[in-house]
């Protein structure tokens, strides 16, 4: 061989083992970002997720309740007399105008005799009076005082069958005899309690609201109520009180229950839950939720990328099958469920979306 070509020749292997050096330099450098994020993948915590979406809901405040007569009166005497009869039984179903208790009336029955007596006895004088004045012998001032006092005497009459009528001492509504104070033989004085009255129908549920969860509460707004018997009813409230109780500041509502055969009492503890207005809500499970460090509640949520962030919640509804929720959370998002105690807002995970099983290496890490 040429001895001055060889140089040449070992020139060029030389060029072409770094041309090659070079190419290969630039396809691992071009694979490494992916090779890098791979890496990164496999290394990012996998958690499991769910996918949720708001609905139009209505608010309600859950409030303790107890159940009370629609009216409630104490029936009592306005004469003063002997008990000489009862009439309706305690605890019994009674209507207006039924006799609770009669008073000895023999002595009134004499006042309304003599009453009517001087009734007829002054228009006999009345009349005798108008035919002597109109031939002149009466004067104007004995006509009119001979008027007075047949109007008086009427006066005296009807105040007497008044008198007379009280010695029958009657329901004033329909309703229930739940108490009477008073048995044949009892002597009464004017003032004197003889019976309570009540009426439950409707029954009413009462409770009491705060100054942030009465605002948005109507009357004739349909609400329900869950009685210490487990029954649910539901009703319309009928009444908001227009001012505070003094001490307590809060606003008495009351809901309406129809309850024609009596079957819902009085005095039974009752949870009543008051409807507000339509909002957006979610709805999670109570496990879904977790504490921040300052101790408020919220979610953990991420994007599609697995960016996670903390958002703080309050609770709308609650039920047995779970909670409604509102917080600054969009209409649709991601809620991290299983997992999320051990990642910090703002790290980025691998999203198991739903039913997608976890390994269980991915599960233990």
């Amino acid at each position: 061989m040429d001895k001055n070509r060889s140089p040449l020749i070992y020139s060029g292997i030389m060029a072409a083992a770094v041309v090659v050096w070079m190419a290969s330099g630039l396809l691992s450098a071009k694979d490494k970002p992916a090779q890098e994020q791979a890496g990164a993948t496999r290394h990012l915590f996998k958690v499991r997720a769910i996918h949720s979406s708001a609905s139009l809901i209505t608010r309600e405040t859950k409030v303790n309740a107890r159940t009370e007569p629609d009216r409630s009166v104490t029936v009592r005497a306005e004469l003063s007399g002997q008990v000489i009869s009862t009439g309706v039984e305690r605890g019994k179903k009674i209507r207006e105008g039924e006799v609770i208790a009669t008073l000895e009336g023999r002595d009134r029955q004499a006042l309304l005799a003599q009453a009517e007596a001087v009734l007829r006895q002054q228009q006999l004088e009345l009349d005798s009076a108008r035919r002597l004045a109109a031939q002149g012998l009466k004067s104007k001032a004995e006509l009119a005082s001979a008027e007075a006092l047949l109007e008086a005497a009427k006066a005296a009459l009807e105040a007497a069958r008044l008198d007379l009528e009280r010695c029958i001492i009657r329901a004033p509504f329909d309703g229930y005899l739940s108490e009477r104070f008073v048995e044949k033989g009892d002597f009464l004085s004017p003032g004197s309690e003889v019976a309570r009255v009540a009426s439950l129908n409707p029954i009413v549920v009462m409770g009491y609201l705060t100054e942030q969860e009465i605002i948005g509460v109507h009357t004739g707004s349909k609400a329900n109520a869950t009685l210490s018997t487990g029954e649910k009813v539901e009703g319309t409230i009928g009444y908001i009180s227009p001012e505070a109780d003094v001490q307590s500041r809060m606003y008495k509502v009351e809901l309406d229950v129809p309850n024609p055969d009596g079957r819902i009492l009085a005095g039974l503890t009752a949870e009543l839950r008051v409807p507000h207005e339509e909002t957006q809500a979610h709805f999670i499970s109570p496990a879904h939720i977790m504490l921040s460090d300052s101790g408020s509640i919220g979610l953990l949520i991420a994007d599609e990328e697995g960016l996670t962030s903390f958002i703080p919640i309050s609770i709308v509804n609650t039920s047995p099958e779970g909670l409604w929720i509102q917080g600054e959370l969009p209409e649709k998002c991601i809620i991290v469920t299983t997992g999320k105690d051990f990642v910090s807002p703002g790290q980025k995970v691998l999203l198991a979306m739903e039913n997608e099983p976890l390994t269980t290496d991915e599960a233990a890490r």
